[in-house]
């Protein structure tokens, strides 16, 4: 019994690593420059504006993020912007960014993907979950998905931003990206894993020790 303690908690701290990205390989990905200028294309009904932080807070860091306008408008409005990377099929990726929307009107922002063979054929597409706000906050969402992996034939994939409604909007509301980053998959060397998972094992003994004391 007290093995199999053992074993769970050195599991529970390996499990707990978490990957980091090796290096972002989206450019413009905080939008500092005009996403149309530098690196990104309109999807969908296009649109998006850079605002600097004077807007209510509007950025997670630096001076600008891209925000998509929603003034009195219908629903099923869906707007974007697409940047095309260059992938390795079998390498693991990780899609990472922020979203904000002020209030909750009926709109949401999310992240979307879609690998790319090399005549530019559609291998499979997914996205993070639809973000719908925190009312009257600029509390950003940071958005994850990891351990996607490049299918096979996968010589690209096109990262996108996209802010929809789902409902008529009244009145101004937005939906704001920033620090969007995607690239290659840091994995946790195995010996690094074990080492935590040791010294996760170790604490618990020590506590195990000044409690029975």
């Amino acid at each position: 019994m007290r093995k199999m303690m053992f074993i769970a908690v050195a599991l529970v701290c390996a499990m707990s690593v978490q990957a980091d990205i090796i290096a972002n390989l989206l450019v413009n990905s905080g939008f500092e420059s005009d996403p149309y200028d530098t690196g990104w294309t309109g999807i969908l009904g296009g649109g998006g504006r850079v605002e600097g932080g004077a807007e209510g807070g509007a950025v997670n860091s630096g001076a600008q993020a891209v925000i998509f306008d929603f003034q009195d408008m219908g629903p099923w409005a869906f707007f974007g912007l697409q940047q095309n990377v260059a992938v390795t099929a079998g390498e693991t990726y990780e899609l990472d960014g922020f979203v904000n929307i002020l209030n909750t009107a009926p709109i949401i922002g999310k992240l979307e993907w879609t690998w790319r063979d090399s005549g530019g054929g559609d291998l499979g597409s997914g996205g993070t979950p639809d973000y719908t706000g925190d009312a009257g906050t600029w509390t950003y969402q940071d958005m994850v998905m990891s351990e996607l992996v490049a299918p096979t034939g996968a010589v690209s994939i096109d990262v996108k931003v996209v802010a929809g409604s789902i409902g008529t909007t009244v009145g101004w509301n937005a939906v704001t990206f920033d620090d969007i980053s995607f690239g290659q998959q840091a994995i946790p060397e195995p010996a690094t894993i074990g080492m935590l998972g040791l010294g996760c094992v170790g604490v618990f003994l020590m506590r195990r020790r000044m409690v029975q004391i």
